[in-house]
């Protein structure tokens, strides 16, 4: 569990270090590198993910598709900031059973139930969050101000591998 708060945290960090290079502008426009949606877009989905697991928490049913889709995460880089540091505040908690639904399917209107648990969810929010910051750290890319961490939008088995592959 701590390593997934780890991961976690150092995340946030190159996230919020990334948030701090650039302006609240640049933060909320839509991107062409990045199909018209922007950073915060992108950001915000993956904040409220997370929030959505925690909400899940306490009824054991996660369902993903419920989350808010808050315009201030998305337009506010402070305000992302602020809910990521929140977020650290509450994510440790036991590991336990939950219920996962939703729709997985654009041709069926069942809802699809799997069982999980809360460490494998905090997993896939892990995971799914270095994939969004793989995609906006292609539109900080454009910008000669952002910083962005060497290991940003990186998978740990991608870096582990490189720094074998190195070492050979």
């Amino acid at each position: 569990m701590m390593d997934l708060l780890t991961a976690t945290t150092d995340l946030f960090s190159q996230v919020t270090a990334s948030l701090q290079s650039i302006s609240t502008d640049r933060y909320a426009q839509p991107q062409a590198v990045l199909l018209q949606s922007s950073i915060g877009q992108h950001l915000r989905h993956c904040i409220e993910l997370y929030q959505e697991l925690l909400r899940g928490y306490h009824c054991g049913v996660v369902n993903y598709e419920q989350r808010r889709r808050s315009l201030l995460l998305e337009t506010d880089p402070q305000a992302a900031i602020a809910a990521m540091q929140a977020l650290l505040q509450v994510l440790p908690a036991a590991d336990k059973p939950l219920l996962l639904e939703g729709h997985y399917s654009t041709t069926s209107q069942a809802v699809l139930q799997v069982r999980s648990n809360y460490h494998r969810e905090l997993l896939y929010n892990v995971e799914h969050l270095i994939h969004h910051m793989a995609l906006m750290r292609i539109a900080l890319a454009q910008w000669p101000e952002a910083v962005v961490h060497p290991q940003f939008g990186i998978a740990v088995s991608t870096i582990k591998h490189r720094e074998t592959a190195c070492a050979q």
